[in-house]
């Protein structure tokens, strides 16, 4: 008994890292082409300053202009407050960023690594900001700020949702953007 619980163990675990590597190739082809911020909209360095004490040492050059797949970690770690206060041009660019950054760490733990700079402050930040709350404020903030997804990237946000989030955040994302709203 005891080497089929671990035969299926490992089948789990392969069938585990299947998924992440596709959903990571998936988010890759979804979000494919979104532009940066520009002005008028806060990149993650002018968002994350926008209250903070860093405000005084914000320069723009901080700011990465080049593809999201791209896009240095090290952004994503110094600027752990930011998603708050992207609109949702800001929000569409680092999206992908922050769902590809938390697959990589989860494939990093499972090949025995342990990540030196792990985004969980940013998983658990966009959970929330997908979720709006009970509040129909709150409800009209959440889509104004994911009105530029597309049917495919809306696809991919849910299917990380489902992957990689809680179960009751799962159940709320499908009641919110049921499966008919979503190619």
């Amino acid at each position: 008994m005891r080497a089929d619980e671990e035969a299926a163990r490992r089948e789990a675990e392969v069938q585990r890292v299947e998924q992440l590597t596709a959903l990571m190739a998936a988010v890759d082809v979804a979000f494919d082409g979104v532009p940066a911020p520009s002005e008028p909209h806060p990149t993650i360095h002018a968002a994350e300053a926008a209250d903070w004490p860093t405000a005084s040492t914000y320069t723009p050059s901080r700011d990465h202009r080049g593809r999201w797949q791209e896009l240095p970690r090290q952004h994503l770690r110094e600027c752990p407050y930011a998603l708050v206060r992207l609109d949702a041009e800001g929000l569409h660019y680092y999206l992908p960023a922050i769902m590809t950054a938390a697959i990589r760490q989860e494939l990093a733990s499972r090949d025995g690594e342990t990540p030196a700079d792990p985004p969980l402050f940013l998983v658990e930040r966009l959970g929330d900001h997908l979720t709006p709350g009970g509040d129909d404020g709150g409800r009209a903030w959440t889509r104004e700020r994911l009105r530029l997804l597309t049917g495919p990237q809306r696809a991919v946000v849910g299917a990380y949702v489902h992957l990689m989030m809680s179960s009751s955040l799962a159940s709320w994302f499908d009641a919110w953007w049921p499966g008919r709203d979503r190619p």
